[in-house]
C-alpha cells in the first residue's frame, strides 16, 4: 500500500463501507483507528463499549468505542475504534503489526508493505 504527506506527517487512505478515509499514520498510538465523531456518525458505527485513553499531553480521557471493518492490506479486518472529537483520523501501531511501514520524507514515500 502506498501512502502520501500531509505536511510532512505521513498518511494512508482507507476504504470505510465505500467512503475513501484519510488516516494520518501515528506511531504514538498503540490502537488501531481513532475515527472523528463526524464520520462515526455518518457511518452509523455501532458502539460497543467506552475506554480510558492518554493523549499526547499525558492527561486520560474517556471516549467511546465502535467496531468498524475494512479491508486493510488485502485481507479483512475488524477492529476496536475510538470515536474523538477531532477532525483527523489516526491509525495506529495496532493495524502496523507483521507489517514493514518505510517513512521517507526526502523521496516523498510512504509504504506499508506485508512482511512475508
Amino acid at each position: 500500500m502506498n501512502g502520501y504527506f500531509i505536511g510532512n506527517r505521513p498518511a494512508i487512505n482507507i476504504n470505510l463501507n465505500g467512503d475513501i478515509i484519510a488516516c494520518i499514520i501515528d506511531t504514538g498510538f498503540n490502537g488501531s483507528l481513532m475515527l472523528s465523531n463526524e464520520y462515526i456518525k455518518k457511518a452509523e458505527l455501532p458502539r460497543i463499549s467506552s475506554d480510558i485513553i492518554t493523549i499526547a499531553d499525558g492527561s486520560e480521557i474517556v471516549v467511546p468505542t465502535y467496531i468498524c471493518s475494512f479491508e486493510w492490506c488485502g485481507k479483512n479486518v475488524e477492529v476496536e475504534t475510538i470515536g474523538v472529537n477531532a477532525e483527523e483520523n489516526l491509525l495506529g501501531m495496532s493495524l502496523l503489526s507483521n507489517l514493514r511501514l518505510t517513512v521517507d520524507l526526502m523521496g516523498e514515500v510512504v509504504e506499508i508493505k506485508r512482511i512475508k
